[in-house]
């Protein structure tokens, strides 16, 4: 899972399906997703998993509106698709995607 930051995030989001992950060192729940994404991530290498620290780039976070973590934005070529709040299952990041791909045309 990539970290990144106010400075480079832009970058990273720019082209593609990526879900940022916004978390912070001394979330619980934060802690316990990062395995699930992991796992999600190896079974979807078409898709890039970014992490987003929120006390190091609280920038993005106030952008996002981002008030509640862990907290999960898709982006499809920069454009943010879909927010979801709260500790999730994998399957719910696998039923997430298959949304994020029918709501922007992807096959």
């Amino acid at each position: 899972m990539k970290k990144i930051t106010d400075k480079n995030f832009k970058e990273n989001i720019a082209s593609g399906v990526v879900l940022v992950n916004f978390t912070a060192a001394w979330c619980q729940p934060c802690k316990l997703q990062k395995s699930i994404l992991s796992k999600f991530e190896e079974e979807n290498e078409n898709i890039q998993v970014c992490q987003v620290d929120i006390d190091e780039s609280s920038d993005t976070a106030l952008n996002f509106g981002v008030n509640s973590i862990p907290a999960f934005i898709w982006f499809v070529d920069g454009e943010p698709l879909l927010k979801e709040f709260g500790l999730k299952k994998k399957e719910a990041f696998e039923k997430m995607l298959a949304q994020v791909k029918k709501d922007a045309n992807l096959t």
